[in-house]
């Protein structure tokens, strides 16, 4: 497998880094970055609407996502289906039990796909109030909410995906540069002299 056709994506908590790092890995790979575009489950009309509302824009997030990742061949993705999962939990679609079945299982048909997952750290830098592309979506600053979320990304990552398909930064790694250099030799560690070759799946 090359270079051009890998696909990562960049998971964590709020406020982690995860979008800096898909833009500054992406430039540095020489792949596109493909947008978080969660933006739809925090639509007014969503917020104020009914569960049947929210279900419907988790679908058009994952249906979107995935359509862009299909055209791109080899991206970075700023987060993945494993985020989706979680807030759809989060939101409390857990209480349809069927439809959470399907659409966990549409997830994971996803991010099974994925050659490497990067999960930031938590707590590594600041916590601040608003997205830094831009828009307003504000974030929750509580600390310890932010710590269970991220807890519980880490855990779904562990559990569905194999732990050589997964890359963790270290606290000690901060800075943009050094974050984009840890992840790059991590990729190239795993580079047989065939090139980039994609770690076994998990059984079962």
């Amino acid at each position: 497998m090359q270079q051009g056709t890998l696909k990562i994506a960049i998971s964590g908590s709020a406020g982690i880094g995860k979008s800096t790092l898909a833009a500054d890995l992406g430039a540095d790979l020489g792949l596109p970055v493909i947008e978080e575009h969660f933006d739809p489950l925090f639509a007014p009309e969503v917020v104020k609407g009914d569960e049947d509302a929210l279900e419907q824009a988790f679908w058009q997030v994952l249906e979107y996502k995935s359509a862009r990742e299909d055209e791109a061949g080899g991206f970075v993705a700023d987060r993945c289906a494993i985020d989706l999962c979680h807030n759809w939990l989060l939101r409390g679609l857990g209480r349809r039990p069927r439809r959470s079945e399907a659409f966990f299982k549409a997830c994971r048909e996803r991010f099974e796909q994925l050659d490497s997952l990067v999960i930031l750290p938590w707590g590594a830098i600041p916590l601040v109030p608003l997205e830094a592309d831009g828009n307003q979506r504000r974030r929750v600053l509580d600390p310890l909410v932010q710590l269970r979320n991220h807890a519980t990304i880490v855990g779904y990552a562990h559990m569905w995906l194999p732990k050589s398909r997964i890359i963790e930064v270290p606290v000690r790694v901060k800075t943009r540069e050094a974050r984009v250099g840890f992840v790059r030799k991590r990729l190239e560690a795993r580079a047989g002299p065939d090139g980039w070759s994609r770690p076994p799946a998990r059984p079962g």
